[in-house]
């Protein structure tokens, strides 16, 4: 499998009928004191192969097949105790630039 290009939220019919991938980060999430206690989420915006990626400590994305020297963003999200929790991760050749909240939301 050839390592990820771009990833780009506004894919063909396909995307919209995928699987989600799951996606833990060890990077410390920006919006909140306490992010979601397995910080494991799931996400669209990848293969969605049922695959497990890893955004890493040091700021790399870790997929099935290795390391992934992607430019792009893709968002993930999570639902703990009643919170949504929605992230979108920035990379640049391989490497994350930031993390940013979309929404973070609790339901009553």
């Amino acid at each position: 499998m050839a390592p990820v290009k771009h990833i780009s939220r506004h894919r063909t019919r396909q995307w919209l009928t995928a699987a989600y991938d799951t996606v833990r980060c060890d990077q410390a999430l920006p919006g909140t004191s306490q992010p979601p206690e397995d910080a494991w989420f799931q996400t669209k915006d990848l293969e969605g192969r049922l695959e497990t990626y890893t955004i890493t400590r040091d700021g790399r994305l870790k997929g099935p097949y290795g390391f992934l020297q992607i430019s792009g963003s893709f968002r993930f999200h999570a639902f703990e105790h009643s919170i949504w929790f929605e992230y979108e991760a920035h990379f640049l050749d391989g490497h994350l630039e930031q993390i940013d909240v979309i929404r973070i939301d609790r339901s009553t």
